[in-house]
């Protein structure tokens, strides 16, 4: 994966998307319209994997704006390396924020599709590197790196009370870094399961 030192016009970009979807969200909170869908809006917590080895933790709101579409808010830190038995160590935080749009086949069961996207910053610790043919290794210093990330997926929640349900999710994290300092970009496959509170007037 590329990494750089510097904080990038994409890091920018991706807090200025963050931005924006929040300041959507306070005035959708504040509005009566959103007070009609309250039942509709909820917080989850839950594990992350993302691609091999790396974990670590989720967290969602969403905001309903109408009886399908809301506004959501993510936030992401996972560690670990690339694929198992590689180097170095990564630790990735991310923000990020967009819209998700559900539908409500039962009154507990409620499938979705979203397209997010923020910022994701990536650090590397120090690690070594092999020489061929056994002949030692040199250790290499940790690097940083930050992208904007654009992260389309889906899902499905289930209500086991109007209170209290299950989330599990799946989607592509596309990464891209500064192009002035790096070239390509990368792209993580994740997987989310989480417990869910639903917030405002139960259904």
């Amino acid at each position: 994966m590329a990494r750089s030192s510097r904080r990038s016009s994409q890091e920018r970009s991706g807090l200025r998307i963050a931005g924006i979807v929040a300041a959507i969200s306070l005035a959708a909170v504040t509005s009566p319209a959103f007070a009609q869908d309250a039942s509709q809006s909820d917080v989850s917590v839950g594990y992350l994997r993302v691609g091999g080895p790396m974990q670590g933790v989720n967290v969602q709101a969403t905001f309903a704006m109408t009886e399908h579409w809301h506004l959501v808010g993510e936030f992401n830190r996972a560690s670990g390396a690339d694929c198992s038995g590689c180097e170095p160590t990564y630790r990735d935080t991310s923000i990020l924020g967009g819209v998700r749009y559900a539908w409500h086949p039962t009154r507990r069961t409620s499938p979705f599709w979203q397209v997010i996207a923020g910022s994701l910053h990536s650090s590397a610790t120090d690690y070594y590197v092999s020489y061929c043919c056994g002949l030692g290794r040199r250790l290499e210093p940790g690097y940083t790196i930050n992208y904007l990330a654009i992260q389309p997926g889906g899902g499905v929640t289930y209500m086991f009370t109007p209170r209290f349900g299950a989330r599990a999710q799946a989607d592509f994290q596309l990464a891209i870094p500064d192009q002035s300092e790096w070239e390509g970009y990368s792209l993580f496959p994740r997987v989310v399961a989480s417990g869910v509170i639903r917030l405002g007037r139960a259904r």
